[in-house]
């Protein structure tokens, strides 16, 4: 009988994943371009309200929060990630909820632990970092990074449930509350110490909101007290490999290049790093892969990485033509208006650092693969291989040596972008098989030439309109219509345009097949 009931379940599990993956489709759809364009309002606040040391000091501090992620992540948002949804397609929700109270205290201890040692020689690190001046923010800055990783781990915690909605809201909400702390902050003379205090007040409100709806949403049926020996070894065998692959990350990224930054030429410096990749980050976040890849992930790993290996590379190619589909156009655009976006959107503050932002979106084009990789890699439990590819900080490292005292913020770009390029690559090559790009040459065709020849019109265009704010609604105009053209064409197969109409509620189906992504159903 019980062998029986288990197809019966499986059925019930998968039109449970089904309707969950469209709702969460819908919200994304919804809410995530709601709170890019809250937080673009906000960056753009900060830059316009704060000097430019003050702020490349607030880029500092939040570097050290990414540093506490990768160096004491223990792997704890990647193994939930990886098996949440596993033990929700089994019925185990005793299980999912015990190692979500797990991941909580081992976080919050960890977080202490490694800030009370930073606070220790904190006198050192804030000279060294040439922010000595802006040092007496500390305290708080610790209050806000514990608030951020509880709240962000809760937020991991409703993506693998695929109960997007509810997270999205309050993420939203997030940027809106700081939106008004920082205002308050201006009114009262913006400093550092007033900006972190309004992010700790958004982050708390944030986790309080989280914890509520998930002592109210996530069943918590009874069972075993306690993993099974093969769960445990199984889940600490694979946070402990993506433990050291997190800490891995620490030589490589746009974090270690700020310390480096910030010591060798200034914070002001740092300042326009950070804005440069702070304006990539948002048009990254509003890419059509972003949308998809919450709701793909956690059915990607109920599959069978030998039995379903063909749906597999499917959506491994599906996340990856949507990310170049926009992330192509969006280079083409930025290498002609650079100039114009600092003069007119940012006021004019680090306008010589313009030009950083085309070295940033070429790096970010030729490694736009990483997630969708990083996908096949964890359903391959190929941790090791991760943990491996890590050697390339090495090379970043002696790169930012060489590179960032003559070359500055533009030598941090290179060094970072070829070391992610390395790395990237050598993880490619284990997992070849299924991260395939066969077939795959009549997209990168047409969006390389197309784009190519949007390049060559608008830089022709740019010679005959003198006013830059009109160069940029121009530029912007024509790129949105270009754009709109260039989706029509045939980039997707039948498979993936599939995969895309089983992913999309019924008005993101309706607004894809309006725009030409998908075709009108017959």
């Amino acid at each position: 009988m019980a062998n029986d009931r288990k197809p019966e379940i499986s059925q019930e599990v998968n039109s449970i994943n089904a309707r969950r993956a469209k709702q969460a489709a819908v919200s994304i759809v919804a809410w995530r371009p709601i709170r890019q364009i809250v937080g673009a309002v906000v960056l753009l606040l900060l830059v316009r309200s704060m000097d430019e040391s003050s702020f490349g000091a607030y880029q500092v501090y939040y570097s050290i929060i990414g540093l506490l992620a990768t160096g004491a992540s223990f792997g704890i948002s990647n193994t939930l990630a990886r098996y949440l949804p596993e033990f929700f397609n089994q019925n185990k929700f005793y299980l999912a909820n015990r190692i979500v109270r797990t991941a909580r205290w081992l976080r919050l201890g960890t977080n202490i632990l490694v800030l009370s040692i930073i606070w220790l020689f904190w006198n050192e690190i804030s000279s060294f970092l040439n922010i000595v001046e802006f040092a007496d923010s500390y305290f708080i800055f610790a209050a806000v990074a514990i608030a951020y990783f509880q709240a962000r781990l809760l937020v991991d915690v409703f993506a693998s449930y695929l109960m997007q909605r509810t997270a999205l809201i309050l993420q939203t909400l997030l940027p809106a509350v700081k939106l008004i702390g920082y205002l308050i902050a201006v009114k009262l003379g913006i400093t550092v110490t007033s900006v972190l205090v309004a992010d700790f007040v958004a982050y708390v409100l944030m986790f309080f909101g989280l914890s509520f709806s998930y002592s109210r949403r996530v069943r918590s049926d009874g069972g075993p007290i306690a993993f099974s020996k093969d769960e445990s070894r199984r889940m600490i065998r694979y946070g402990f490999f993506y433990n050291f692959n997190d800490m891995g990350n620490i030589p490589v990224g746009n974090k270690v290049d700020t310390f480096f930054i910030a010591s060798i030429i200034d914070v002001a410096s740092v300042g326009a790093y950070a804005l440069g990749n702070r304006v990539l980050a948002i048009v990254r976040s509003l890419m059509p892969h972003r949308f998809f890849l919450d709701v793909i992930r956690p059915l990607f790993f109920t599959l069978d990485r030998v039995d379903d290996s063909q749906r597999v590379t499917m959506y491994f190619q599906l996340l990856v033509k949507l990310s170049y589909m926009f992330l192509v156009p969006a280079t083409a655009y930025v290498a002609i208006v650079h100039r114009d976006i600092f003069e007119i959107v940012f006021g004019g503050r680090f306008q010589e650092f313009s030009s950083l932002l085309i070295w940033l979106f070429c790096f970010a084009s030729l490694t736009a693969f990483a997630q969708p990789l990083a996908l096949v890699i964890q359903l391959h439990e190929k941790a090791a291989i991760i943990l491996m590819a890590k050697l390339s900080g090495l090379y970043n490292i002696l790169a930012l040596l060489a590179l960032v005292p003559s070359y500055g913020v533009y030598g941090a770009a290179v060094a970072t972008g070829s070391a992610e390029m390395l790395r990237q690559a050598f993880q490619w090559w284990f997992v070849r098989h299924d991260a395939s790009f066969r077939n795959m040459g009549k997209f990168f065709g047409l969006t390389i030439t197309g784009w190519l020849i949007f390049y060559a019109l608008l830089a022709w265009a740019q010679n005959y309109i003198h006013s830059a704010i009109w160069r940029l609604i121009f530029s912007t105009i024509f790129g949105a219509i270009c754009w709109l053209i260039y989706i029509r064409l045939p980039l997707f197969n039948h498979g993936e345009r599939s995969a895309i109409r089983r992913a999309a509620g019924p008005r993101a189906k309706k607004m894809l097949t309006l725009i030409g992504i998908l075709k009108p159903e017959t």
